[in-house]
């Protein structure tokens, strides 16, 4: 996330910022796609009981990770920081 920074982008708490919040939304949803495109797993199996080490997190309506919500929360909240 920080080869913006090798290539000429010039380092400030801003840019700093933006890039922590996209790293933050870019791993939940990689997380997510992962199970969601996994032929093993899918949308039927990514549940708290089949996704046992994330299981153990409160999920909303057991659908998905709290985390979730809270990695997009604070992501907002850089962004914002940010502007």
């Amino acid at each position: 996330m920080h080869s913006p920074f090798f290539f000429g982008v010039e380092f400030t708490l801003v840019v700093e910022l933006r890039l922590l919040a996209i790293y933050l939304v870019w791993t939940m949803f990689w997380d997510f796609l992962w199970f969601i495109l996994n032929p093993y797993y899918g949308w039927e199996k990514f549940t708290p009981k089949a996704v046992w080490w994330v299981g153990e997190e409160p999920w909303l309506l057991n659908k998905l990770p709290v985390k979730y919500f809270v990695q997009i929360g604070i992501s907002i909240f850089l962004i914002v920081l940010a502007i």
